[in-house]
């Protein structure tokens, strides 16, 4: 089972300690990646904070980050994400089998670099899957883009992993739609994390980032490969509700306050 993630805006570069003792890898899609960045840097200060629509402070940072962004990467991806669903999923800490594990088993989708892989060198770089705009003359925005290309790499991912291996989509419709786009439903299982409060169910989207996390965490953790084995997920409060499933949609309930 191959999990896809989202990326997430909060960034602080990092990389593993001197005790790790792996090779770190360079993203499979590093041509792409690094003719979106040449375009990325031509814009001017002002260009990249109406292009991306970032206040004062974060323009400046974001523009620094394109200007000093080289292909070979100075940071680690699995180390540098910092959002929610990351924080959660705290890839740093699993223990030695499931963290190697995640090298081959999880894929973080990039507006940027396509998707990667927890070991791949990497360098802060803001651009959403989702940008009306595109390097590239021929499409009109990022996600037409890498609809030409990333569902590809997502099923090689996923056949590599052994004949019949299902993908596991936990990032949200703005990426999870571009990298499986076209893939055959039946391969593809998704889960949705609810709220349930004054006898209603709601996704709210902060805590079902922190729980897709967690049910990354969980598959890697007990090495998980099937979709009734996601049922066993319990973690912050969820539980699994057969009543709002489907064999390829895993629902989790969780009970609010009133």
């Amino acid at each position: 089972m191959l999990v896809l993630l989202s990326p997430a805006k909060t960034l602080n570069p990092d990389r593993p300690g001197a005790a790790f003792d792996q090779t770190l890898s360079s993203p499979v899609l590093i041509k792409e990646a690094t003719d979106i960045v040449k375009a990325l840097k031509g814009w001017s200060l002002a260009q990249t904070q109406a292009q991306l629509h970032l206040s004062d402070a974060l323009a400046t940072k974001v523009h620094a980050w394109h200007q000093a962004w080289t292909p070979e990467g100075d940071a680690v991806a699995g180390w540098t994400f910092r959002g929610d669903a990351f924080k959660s999923m705290d890839l740093p800490s699993l223990p030695h089998k499931p963290l190697l594990a995640s090298q081959r088993r999880l894929r973080i989708l990039h507006g940027v670099y396509g998707l990667l892989r927890p070991m791949d060198c990497f360098m802060p770089v803001r651009l959403e899957m989702g940008e009306r705009w595109c390097h590239d003359t021929a499409f009109n925005n990022m996600a037409s883009f890498w609809k030409k290309r990333l569902p590809r790499v997502v099923t090689e991912c996923a056949d590599a992993l052994g004949e019949g291996s299902l993908i596991l989509n936990l990032a949200s419709a703005e990426y999870g739609d571009v990298a499986l786009h076209g893939v055959p439903a039946e391969r593809v299982v998704t889960c949705a994390f609810l709220e349930h409060r004054n006898g209603q169910l709601k996704a709210i989207s902060s805590f079902a980032k922190t729980a897709r996390g967690a049910m990354a965490r969980h598959v890697l953790l007990h090495d998980i490969h099937t979709p009734a084995e996601l049922e066993e997920f319990s973690k912050l409060g969820y539980r699994f509700s057969s009543e709002e499933s489907t064999p390829n949609k895993k629902v989790f309930i969780r009970t609010l306050p009133t």
